[in-house]
Parts: C-alpha cells; structure tokens; sequence
C-alpha cells in the first residue's frame, strides 16, 4: 500500500513542479520588456516610445522588468515609475555600452537597475528605492558612471560594486540603506561628492583597494566605513582635502600640509582613521557641497589610432556639468598654442555630459614628432573650481602612408593593404590600420596614397 501511495505522489510531484516552471517561464516571457538588439519594443502597445531607435521615453507607469539589448542608445524615463512586486530587475544590460538611463523611479524589485559585463553606461538623475537587494548592481562591468542619483530603503546596498573596476560614482544621495556603497573585489574606482547618510554602513570595502573616495559627506551612518583587507586613498591631498566625518571631533585650530600653520583652514587637524591600514589625512570640518557652477573636461580621444599629415582627424572630448546650474560655454581645442577649432555648447545641465568632436586638419604639421593637443572648456560665470576644465594628450603625426609606424614607407606598407585588400569591417582579413583614408573599406585609393609616398622617410 506504501509503495503503491508513493508511486502515485511522485508523478504527482513532478507535474506539479513540471506546471510552476512553465508557469514561471511564461510569466518571465510575457511579463518582461526588451529592447531588442535591432532597436525594437517588445511586447509592442507598452508606454516606451522612439522615433529613431536611439531615444527610447518613457511615457507611463511600468510595472515590469526591462530588458536592455541594445548598445548606444537614451532610456529617458521623463519622471515615470517602473514598480516591481518584490522580484526580478527594474532594467538589466547584460553586455551592453554607451546606454544612458535617466529621468526614472524604479522601486519594488530585486536589484532596481543591473549591470554585468556594461562599460561606458550612464545611470544619472533617478530615483532608486526599496529593492530587495541592491539599488544599483555592477558585476564585472567598468567604466561606468553612475551620477545624481538619490538612492533610498534598498534592503542590501545603495550601490554595489562586484568584481569592477574604473568605474565613477558621484553626486548620488545614499541613505537608509543596508550599506550606503559596497566594493567587493573592486578595484580603481572613483567615489565623490556623495551624501551617504543614516545608512548602516556608510562604505563596506572587501578585498578593494586602490579606490579613490573622497569629497564626500558621510553623516550619521551607524558605522560610517568598515573596510576589511583594502587599501584607498580617502583625501586628495592638500589643500582639496578629503571627507566630512560626522562623528569627526578634531579640532581646526593649524592650517597647511602638515596642519603645523598657524590658522585653521576647513581641515581638521587630526586624520581621521578608517582602519589600521588607511586614513582620512585632511578631514573636512564642513560638509561637501556641490558647486554652483563647475565644468569637466573628462577625457579627449583621437578618432583613429595613427594620425597622418595632410588628414582630417577628428578628437573627441567629454564634456560634464558637475554644477547645479544649467550652463553654455564654448570648449576650444588647441595644439600645441595653436586653435584648431571652438565648439559651443548650451544648456548642459547638471550631471549631464556630451562627447563634443572637434576636427583638426593636420595640413601644415609636420610627421615624424610628437604634438600636445589640448581641450579646455571655457570657465562659466562664477565658477571657481578650475583645475578640471582641461585636458591634453600627446599624439605623433605620421607621414601617410607609413602603415607599420617604422618611419619609412615602403614595401612592407603595401604588403599589409594587399592583405587587407577589399576588405571591410567584420571581415576576416579587415585590418584598420590599412584603412588608411579611414572610408570603411580598403581598396585602390589606399594603394594610391601609399604609392605618393612611396620611399620617403622621416
């Protein structure tokens, strides 16, 4: 009778468990938006709107998860809510690049926004809260920014960073969280002007080291930083200093590098310790505010690997607004003191950056050395804070056609096109470097321009 029960239950059981996975999957396949790969809304009548497959708006309350396929494009929430039941993801990249999410509440999910594998993504001005885990997730992703956020009531961390590197957070109010941020195995980051406050833990650090956290407010978090086996900076230095502490009781009666000057300085005089291993330097006696009015140049680019004389060469800078103002300047571009090009931008507003092109004809410059070219955006009205507002970077000029950089054009140049010869991008023998008028193919036309300079040298 026993064995005959059991028989009987066990197929039960199983379809049982057979009925729930389905069911699941059938919830998670219906239940889920995609942006897909090709720039397309699945499920279609959802309240995601794009007119160009590149600006997706959100035009209504979402109460499922979305999934982001798609590389290069503007998830613009415009003050809508995406509500979770408890579970799942509010957006997930998985991959992706060069996305922006802005503008949006997300609440009620497993992690509110999710990135693994992401680079170069811009997560800025949302509302985050109570998710089960995480507001913000980062596994193995880099190069990220995550900015002007306020990230609230999440039950593990405002912001988690997991086996990643390189990436920026700043300007993000943190508070009644489990952890305020956590670094764990990350490494090269950068953490500034943020409020973390009334969190358990302001910052949690596991086997991090080499991050950069300073400028930052950390008010009234139970315990403000707990760092195990990780070794950061947590000043810049004299006179930037580095963070406000609120349970920091150092007085700020000397001033200087030392603080052995007479006079005091908005910088305690004690540091303030964060573990056996690692301090504050130069405590803030006062809480970091954000400036009124403070442009970044925050990195210039050249558009090809290798510039050659008498070419078009595009440099592209990125431009941020770490203000609370909505600013319009002009960036200019310079090499060595010589203008190449002014470019105006209006109305960046804050936390907001552009990556600004400006196009610098090599004509007149002799190949064969090095040239500084330099970005700077022109400082606003009232801004004060100056040292950021330039970039510069070094780059060789080649003659054209000298493929392989050894300062002679000759047959090993033409060898490397004739491989490359009809190629394109994707295909097997594509080789950009043999693109040498950069049109996206390599035929005769880049022949010709190695065979003008065939056997000069420089």
């Amino acid at each position: 009778m026993k064995k005959t029960a059991h028989g009987t239950i066990l197929p039960l059981l199983l379809m049982v468990m057979l009925a729930l996975a389905f069911n699941i999957r059938q919830a998670e396949s219906s239940g889920t938006i995609h942006i897909n790969a090709d720039g397309s809304i699945y499920p279609s009548g959802v309240p995601i709107s794009s007119h160009d497959n590149v600006t997706y708006v959100i035009t209504g309350t979402i109460t499922d998860s979305i999934v982001i396929e798609r590389s290069n494009i503007v998830v613009d929430g415009a003050g809508h809510i995406v509500e979770g039941t408890g579970s799942g993801n509010g957006l997930s990249l998985y991959g992706m690049s060069n996305v922006t999410i802005k503008n949006l509440c997300i609440e009620g999910f497993t992690y509110g926004v999710y990135l693994e594998f992401a680079s170069s993504n811009v997560i800025c001005g949302n509302n985050i809260a109570a998710n089960s885990y995480d507001g913000i997730g980062i596994y193995d992703s880099s190069n990220n920014i995550i900015c002007g956020n306020n990230i609230t009531a999440n039950n593990w961390f405002g912001i988690g960073l997991y086996y990643s590197s390189n990436n920026s957070i700043f300007c993000n109010r943190l508070a009644n969280n489990f952890d305020g941020i956590r670094l764990h195995y990350s490494s090269n980051n950068s953490i500034s002007r943020n409020h973390v406050a009334d969190n358990d833990n302001g910052v949690r650090l596991y086997d991090s080291s080499n991050n950069s956290i300073f400028h930052n407010n950390f008010t009234h978090n139970a315990l403000q930083v707990y760092s195990e086996s990780s070794f950061n900076m947590w000043d810049n230095h004299y006179p930037s200093g580095g963070n406000y502490w609120s349970d920091y009781n150092g007085a700020d009666m000397k001033s200087g590098p030392y603080q052995n000057e007479t006079g005091s300085d908005g910088i305690g005089d004690a540091p303030y310790t964060i573990s056996e291993s690692d301090a504050d330097l130069y405590p803030l006696i006062d809480p970091w505010s954000l400036p009124l009015h403070d442009i970044a140049v925050v990195e210039v680019k050249l558009s090809s690997n290798r510039i050659y004389a008498d070419q078009m060469a595009d440099i592209k800078a990125t431009i941020r607004n770490e203000g609370r103002e909505t600013e319009t300047f002009e960036v200019l571009g310079f090499c060595e003191d010589s203008l190449i090009r002014t470019v105006l931008v209006s109305n960046l507003t804050p936390w907001q950056q552009i990556v600004v092109t400006l196009a610098w004809n090599t004509t007149g410059w002799s190949p064969g050395r090095d040239y500084m070219i330099s970005i700077e955006a022109e400082p606003v009205d009232g801004e004060e804070i100056l040292e950021n507002n330039a970039k510069t970077v070094t780059v060789e000029v080649n003659l054209m056609g000298d493929i392989n950089g050894d300062r002679i054009v000759n047959i090993l140049d033409l060898f490397m096109v004739a491989r490359a010869f009809g190629s394109r991008p994707g295909y097997s023998n594509w080789n950009p470097m043999a693109d040498i008028d950069e049109n996206g193919k390599i035929n005769i036309l880049d022949l010709y321009k190695i065979g003008k300079n065939y056997g000069k040298t420089y």
